[in-house]
């Protein structure tokens, strides 16, 4: 019976591990790319969202203005 020695595990190892490093460093790319973007498009919402709440918190100061006017009644 063969037994695998600790330098034989070494080598296996050593022979395996260019793949392993391979396939990690495939998979971590590929989730560079598909999530680099994320902040550049998490900074557009925020900036949009700031933009929108600006333009509504004009709206009701300009509606708390015109009821404010003679004619705000109407």
């Amino acid at each position: 019976m063969n037994k695998l020695t600790i330098v034989t595990r070494l080598r296996f190892a050593a022979v395996a591990a260019p793949a392993v490093l391979l396939i990690v460093a495939l998979v971590l790319a590929g989730a560079l790319h598909d999530f680099g973007g994320a902040p550049r498009d998490i900074y557009d919402n925020q900036y949009a969202a700031s933009r929108a709440a600006q333009e509504m918190q004009n709206a009701l100061y300009k509606m708390d203005w015109g009821r404010s006017q003679q004619d705000g009644t109407q």
